[in-house]
C-alpha cells in the first residue's frame, strides 16, 4: 500500500480524512451550500414548467351559452312534422284496418319535437300551443281515416270521399268518439305534445 507523503496537501492517506474535492469535502474555491437551497445560476427542478390547470377551471371559449328560443320556428317546424306524422298515422290505420296507439302518439311527439328542438321553446305557453296543434291534426287524421275507409270500401277516389267526410265533419267526429278508447288515443297524443313542446324533458336548458 502506497502512503501519501507527509507534507502532501491531501493529508495522510492513513488518517482516514477524505481528500478535498471528494464527496466528503468541497473542492477548493467552492463555497458549500446549505441543504435544500438552489445553487446560484441554476434553476430548481420544475422551475418555469407549465403548471397543470385546475380541473374546475373551464376555458371561456368552451362555455356553451344557451340559445334564445324562437316560437315562430317551433310552430312552423312542429306543424310540418305533425302533418307528416298525421299522414302516416292515417295511412297505416287504413291499410291495417285498426288503430295503433303508438302511431297516434307519434303525432304529438312530432309536433312537440319541432317546438323544443328547433324552436328551443320552454314553458306552458308553447306546450299549450303544441297541444292545440296536435288536437287539430288528430281531428284531421280522423277525417283522413274515414275518407280512406270509404274509398277502400266503395272504390271511389280518395278526394271524393275526403270531400264527403269533410262535409259531415261533426258526424264523423261524433261517430269516432263513440268508442271510449278513442279518448285514450286523443288524450295521450295531446299530453305527449304538451310535455315535449313545453321543454319539460329537456334538462340541458
Amino acid at each position: 500500500m502506497t502512503s501519501t507523503p507527509p507534507n502532501s496537501p491531501f493529508g495522510d492517506a492513513n488518517s482516514g480524512a477524505y481528500p478535498r474535492g471528494s464527496n466528503g469535502q468541497p473542492a477548493p474555491g467552492v463555497q458549500p451550500q446549505p441543504a435544500g437551497e438552489p445553487i446560484p445560476g441554476m434553476q430548481p427542478p420544475g422551475y418555469g414548467a407549465p403548471q397543470p390547470e385546475s380541473a374546475s377551471e373551464t376555458p371561456v371559449g368552451l362555455i356553451e351559452e344557451p340559445q334564445p328560443s324562437n316560437l315562430g320556428v317551433g310552430i312552423a317546424v312542429g306543424l310540418g312534422l305533425g302533418i307528416v306524422a298525421t299522414a302516416l298515422y292515417a295511412f297505416f290505420t287504413v291499410q291495417a284496418e285498426k288503430e295503433y296507439v303508438m302511431l297516434a302518439i307519434l303525432i304529438g311527439l312530432a309536433v312537440g319535437f319541432g317546438f323544443s328542438k328547433f324552436g328551443r321553446t320552454r314553458g306552458a305557453v308553447p306546450g299549450i300551443l303544441a297541444a292545440l296543434i296536435t288536437l287539430v291534426l288528430f281531428f284531421a287524421a280522423i277525417l283522413f281515416i274515414d275518407a280512406g275507409f270509404a274509398a277502400k270500401t266503395f272504390g271511389i277516389p280518395f278526394t271524393d270521399s275526403l270531400s264527403i267526410s269533410f262535409e259531415y265533419f261533426s258526424d264523423v267526429i261524433k261517430l269516432y268518439f263513440e268508442d271510449p278508447l278513442s279518448y285514450v288515443f286523443a288524450g295521450l297524443t295531446v299530453i305527449f305534445a304538451f310535455v315535449q313542446g313545453s321543454g319539460v324533458t329537456n334538462k340541458n336548458k
